[in-house]
């Protein structure tokens, strides 16, 4: 699977059931020795001002990946949020 197959599927969190966002909003995290893919990283809103501070990210750790359909992308943070 490239990073191609993976944009525009929407990514469902399954403790929650949350909608957390596009792959086309995503940034990746790779292992440096490896390449292997570490992390999702999702920009996240915190409030009504967000657009004066830094960024925030929500990341997904590879291994919280359950599923990856044809539209989505199931994941399980837990209550980790």
């Amino acid at each position: 699977m490239n990073l191609r197959q993976l944009q525009g599927k929407e990514i469902i969190n399954l403790a929650t059931g949350e909608k957390l966002g596009l792959i086309a909003e995503v940034e990746l995290t790779f292992e440096q020795e490896t390449g292997n893919l570490n992390s999702l990283l999702i920009p996240v809103e915190k409030g009504i001002f967000d657009f004066l501070g830094e960024e925030h990210f929500l990341e997904i750790p590879w291994d919280s990946i359950v599923k990856i359909g044809a539209e989505v992308i199931v994941i399980n943070l837990g209550n980790e949020e």
